[in-house]
């Protein structure tokens, strides 16, 4: 089990200031919010409304939020075996949000490398797909 402080805010459930946790059980990836020694569970991060969790919450420097929604990323990649070209689609609705947001100042900088962080890993899984499926295929060949 890991877990890593991504933020500080106010907690959805309870209404109290505290910190925003991802937390790693087998696999999976939980959000809670700690006050000192209570915790108030939030859900899995998959079947939790991001946007409106983030917006009140001050996040930590970018690669901790970062490290964590991009291995839950590619887990769900991995599992959903999505195609070349539906990467290809959300990488580039990722990097054309992060510049999107760009326009709106530097209140979104975290927003923004977080998006650009994630396109770039979506590209770079895509390129690895698509060598990957070469290799085969030349190896098929020979």
């Amino acid at each position: 089990m890991s877990s890593r402080v991504v933020g500080h805010g106010t907690c959805p459930k309870c209404g109290r200031s505290g910190s925003l946790v991802l937390k790693k059980l087998g696999g999976n990836v939980y959000i809670y919010f700690k006050h000192g020694s209570r915790w108030c569970y939030i859900g899995p991060v998959g079947s939790v409304d991001m946007d409106e969790l983030l917006r009140d919450v001050e996040l930590e420097p970018y690669h901790n939020f970062t490290t964590k929604f991009t291995e839950y990323l590619s887990k769900l990649l991995d599992e959903a075996r999505l195609r070349l070209g539906a990467q290809l689609m959300i990488g580039l609705a990722l990097t054309v949000s992060a510049y999107g947001l760009a326009t709106g100042g530097a209140k979104y900088s975290s927003i923004i490398l977080t998006l650009a962080g994630l396109s770039a890993l979506l590209f770079a899984s895509l390129l690895a797909t698509y060598e990957s499926g070469l290799a085969k295929e030349f190896a098929t060949r020979c």
